[in-house]
């Protein structure tokens, strides 16, 4: 059956690259962006407009969906239900098949962020269990910035979740330029003219890293003794803490979430 004028149908499989099979997956989500851009895409689930959630989920391995003919390319975000992440970009009407390797074990969850006026935001992604995050496998690039002082966005797991904590990966990282931005502490030296003896511990500008990934005892510039302290921590996910989000409150910012984990192997 041919589709509406005025839509566009697309179709991607998920496809074991050992096998060759499609994979039954009902949980994955699927991410529809702009291309080369962070904002959402409207999309449907048929060519009458009817209207679908953005992510969409995989049905029987399958994700399906239509947008405006005025579409010819966009990005898509992958997360399946074993927790494989793949970023595809410039992705057409013609391409339907996903290639999910079974035996890789490194990923990085893409997700954007955009304008919210909720204070936490659910991404719609969410972590199985035996996803291995840390410190520096956190970051974020913000593509729309804000331009003033004060604007921050924070990243972390659900907080009603047990475990879960609101910027447990990132806290408050600065939106005021765009850019990447690091959440790794920073040095800094102790009045004017110090040496390296002199230096303490001291919070980044752009945002430090959230206590699920980090302990950080920050230094004193006053105090010469209290240089401070950091120690890097490795959160593993449970099944119970799991789904991704973002604060903010400011109308314009915008961006991407990375996220790189290893997943461990499940010896249940």
């Amino acid at each position: 059956m041919s589709t509406k004028a005025g839509y566009t149908e697309w179709q991607l499989g998920l496809y074991n690259t050992r096998t060759g099979l499609i994979i039954d997956d009902d949980t994955g989500k699927c991410s529809v962006l702009t291309a080369n851009s962070p904002v959402a895409l409207t999309i449907y689930s048929d060519d009458a407009g009817t209207s679908k959630t953005n992510p969409a989920t995989f049905s029987n391995g399958i994700v399906r969906f239509w947008t405006a003919d005025t579409t010819t390319s966009l990005d898509l975000s992958i997360m399946t239900a074993k927790g494989q992440a793949y970023f595809l970009e410039d992705v057409t009407p013609s391409m339907h098949r996903i290639d999910v390797n079974p035996d890789q074990r490194r990923f990085t969850l893409v997700a954007s962020f955009d304008p919210s006026s909720t204070p936490t935001t659910d991404t719609g992604f969410d972590f199985p269990a035996q996803c291995l995050i840390g410190p520096d496998g956190v970051g974020l690039y913000v593509s729309t910035a804000v331009g003033t002082a004060g604007e921050r966005v924070s990243v972390g797991i659900l907080a009603s979740e047990t475990g879960g904590d609101s910027d447990g990966f990132m806290k408050s990282v600065n939106c005021e330029t765009t850019g990447n931005k690091s959440v790794l502490p920073t040095m800094a030296t102790k009045g004017t003219g110090g040496s390296t003896a002199d230096q303490y511990l001291s919070g980044n500008s752009n945002g430090n890293p959230g206590a699920l990934v980090a302990t950080v005892d920050y230094g004193t510039a006053t105090v010469s003794a209290d240089k401070g302290g950091y120690v890097a921590k490795r959160f593993v996910t449970d099944g119970t803490a799991k789904s991704l989000t973002y604060s903010t409150h400011d109308t314009t910012v915008a961006g991407y979430i990375f996220i790189s984990y290893e997943k461990l192997p499940s010896l249940s």
